[in-house]
């Protein structure tokens, strides 16, 4: 089975790297297309993924919305999403890197009629957790996100309130014809509204916590400010499009 691996990049080339070879590495033997979706990155994002292309070594594919002077991640995913041929689909954002196993559990775990939404923790040690072991992750589990998302999951109450794209999967039959709506200019809540879009195509969603990340916050992409004001921005907009 063909796998669409979609990781959305800007202005990160090192991480996006590490992200790639961290796929790579642990999944030789899957059938895994890697698909960058650079969001206008000023650094050399196009130059070294064009030379990793080059060496016809990997499968890897690569798309820039030359948004340049605005954040576009629901262009960038939806190009994303257009050059995908895999029948199963993962997207990351670039500074989520995948525990070796995480493109194991989501196609073992995820059930067709859902959306898996991934386990991600900003500190390093989750990629060293065992991730068969669920009751070790689960005491890994801090923070009020993490945790009242896992509380909220065995209530059976986990739903598209819940989704966030850093981390996701889901069938290519699945997805249909819903996409991010590209209204959404500026960073968050795009996909707090795809989350919604796909709710209310009949879509489950699943909190599959043995598919780990590690967010790595390292360097910020956008400055804080930019994106705070952007976020309100697009909270309203959100709230516009759902009434």
């Amino acid at each position: 089975m063909k796998i669409s691996y979609i990781i959305t990049a800007h202005n990160r080339i090192g991480t996006v790297l590490i992200h790639i070879m961290s796929v790579l590495l642990d999944n030789k033997d899957r059938d895994i297309e890697i698909i960058i979706a650079d969001d206008g990155s000023t650094d050399d994002t196009e130059k070294q993924i064009r030379k990793l292309i080059s060496l016809e070594k990997y499968n890897i594919k690569y798309a820039n919305t030359e948004s340049y002077d605005k954040a576009t991640p629901s262009k960038a995913r939806n190009m994303g999403i257009n050059l995908a041929t895999g029948k199963f689909l993962i997207f990351a954002d670039e500074d989520c890197i995948p525990h070796k196993n995480l493109v194991n559990h989501y196609i073992e775990l995820l059930k067709k009629g859902y959306v898996g939404v991934g386990y991600k923790r900003s500190e390093k040690m989750i990629l060293k957790l065992n991730s068969d072991n669920k009751e070790e992750i689960i005491n890994s589990l801090a923070g009020m996100s993490h945790t009242l998302y896992f509380e909220r999951y065995l209530k059976g109450h986990f739903g598209s309130g819940h989704f966030t794209s850093g981390s996701f999967a889901l069938w290519r039959e699945d997805l249909g014809e819903v996409r991010f709506d590209e209204d959404f200019v500026g960073y968050g809540i795009e996909d707090k509204h795809f989350g919604y879009l796909l709710g209310q195509s009949g879509l489950k969603f699943d909190y599959i916590i043995q598919a780990m990340s590690y967010h790595c916050q390292d360097n910020y992409n956008r400055p804080r400010e930019q994106k705070t004001e952007e976020t309100i921005k697009n909270r309203k907009l959100y709230n516009e499009k759902i009434k």
